[in-house]
């Protein structure tokens, strides 16, 4: 008989596949598509002195892109690297960005794994990530791909699920139903995964070399944000 530690490991491979997440990634772009959602994903750019430079963002984990086009809407001036493992989530993600009417040079999409990035060291000005690092096995060497890539000075961003208390009335009041079961059915996810306390996402990006780490309550206390420089 499986031990309790053992069944929840079995779980968490089961739903870390990339055929859960294949199947997954249109029921993901319908859901996410509120304003609730999208615009915490344009603030993973919070605290970042955008101006008018353009800067290069690789999103790692794009998914159907709507982190990136979201950043992008708020910051006409930047480009965009979308990273992900699954092909379906890509393909997603190309199609919203042609309904945007965004070049391809302006989010050029890449099948990658995060932990073995395809990229130079520092060539890109930020890395972000939503709903990123509670799904991996080793955030760690993940978050150590992405201090390799940033430039010196260069920005991380990150939106994780929260352990702590949620405020559901918040929810509600975002009066969107599609908003209210992606919130619910990230935190069942994120139930089987794991979630992020303040304390342990700055210690995440500290032991991975960043510095200054910062975090911020978001969506309700359900996520959290952290933030980070490369020295």
């Amino acid at each position: 008989m499986l031990q309790t530690g053992s069944l929840l490991h079995v779980v968490r491979r089961l739903f870390s596949s990339r055929r859960v997440f294949d199947l997954g990634a249109w029921p993901y772009r319908l859901l996410t598509n509120n304003i609730a959602w999208q615009t915490n994903c344009s603030r993973l750019l919070d605290g970042v002195p955008v101006g008018t430079s353009k800067l290069r963002v690789l999103d790692l984990g794009v998914g159907p892109g709507v982190s990136a086009l979201a950043m992008g809407r708020r910051y006409p001036n930047l480009q965009f690297v979308g990273i992900d493992i699954v092909q379906r989530m890509l393909e997603l993600a190309a199609e919203n960005r042609h309904y945007e009417g965004w070049a391809t040079n302006r989010l050029f999409l890449l099948r990658a794994d995060v932990l073995r990035l395809p990229l130079l060291n520092e060539s890109v000005d930020v890395v972000t990530g939503h709903s990123l690092l509670y799904l991996l096995e080793d955030p760690l060497q993940a978050l150590g791909e992405a201090l390799r890539v940033l430039r010196p000075g260069g920005f991380a961003s990150f939106l994780e699920p929260s352990g702590g208390k949620v405020r559901w009335s918040w929810v509600w009041r975002q009066r969107s139903i599609r908003f209210f079961i992606s919130a619910c059915l990230w935190r069942w996810y994120s139930g089987i995964h794991q979630r992020y306390s303040p304390e342990k996402l700055s210690t995440l990006l500290s032991l991975a070399g960043f510095r200054q780490p910062t975090t911020e309550e978001s969506l309700g206390g359900f996520g959290i944000f952290a933030r980070a420089r490369k020295p």
